[in-house]
């Protein structure tokens, strides 16, 4: 008598796009010797730590050569809501989907895109020229324009990024970061949806501060 084991067929499973940024790809369950140290799983970019590798290794190149090193940090905008209400497996989705669009807009050979946090990437432009950060900038925010397609649901989501330019803003990496970062939380504060640098961020933030010095009452700078 002879027997046939007959099982469900099981759908094929969505398979993670690779994200073409770094050319660093390996078969399911393969790995390269310090792949899990130096890049993050789900997109495949460089993570924080090799990101800082590369930052450093950037700014030798500037100093020898005479060049600015640009470094952004992109939030994407209020993520949070994406995982609360479609859930974890989208926002995952979703951040797969921004690295590949910002891959799509840096420079081959020259820049290098990270995934810096949960939400946060980071992008370090070599070489620049004077006004390429802010073209490459205004392309990083233009990559929102379209929606996302996460499942059945299609979504508009935006991005604030922040701007330090070596060596105007800084000249070692904890510097630069810094000022990124703040540079970063700056175009949270005005709005969402734009890219500030750290230079207009701090002018602003005199302006501020001398703005208060001056009307220390509320309602005092009403004519200024």
């Amino acid at each position: 008598m002879r027997v046939v084991r007959i099982t469900a067929r099981q759908p094929p499973r969505e398979k993670k796009a690779p994200v073409a940024c770094d050319g660093r790809f390996f078969p399911a369950g393969q790995t390269a010797p310090g792949y899990l140290a130096n890049f993050d799983l789900l997109t495949d970019l460089p993570n924080r730590s090799m990101f800082h590798d590369r930052l450093s290794r950037a700014l030798v190149q500037a100093r020898r050569r005479g060049e600015r090193v640009g470094v952004m940090f992109l939030d994407v905008d209020k993520f949070e809501l994406i995982n609360d209400s479609l859930g974890h497996d989208m926002g995952d989705t979703l951040l797969r989907q921004v690295a590949r669009r910002l891959c799509d807009t840096v420079r081959p050979g020259d820049d290098t895109v990270g995934r810096l946090s949960g939400d946060e990437f980071g992008i370090i432009l070599s070489g620049l020229r004077n006004a390429a950060a802010g073209l490459l900038a205004q392309k990083n925010v233009d990559v929102f324009n379209t929606p996302f397609q996460l499942g059945a649901h299609s979504r508009q989501v935006t991005g604030s990024i922040g701007i330090s330019l070596y060596p105007g803003d800084g000249a070692d990496n904890e510097t630069l970061l810094k000022a990124t970062d703040a540079a970063m939380y700056r175009a949270k504060a005005r709005g969402r949806n734009s890219f500030v640098f750290f230079r207009n961020a701090l002018a602003a933030k005199r302006g501020s501060a001398a703005l208060s010095a001056r009307c220390p009452g509320a309602g005092q700078c009403a004519a200024l």
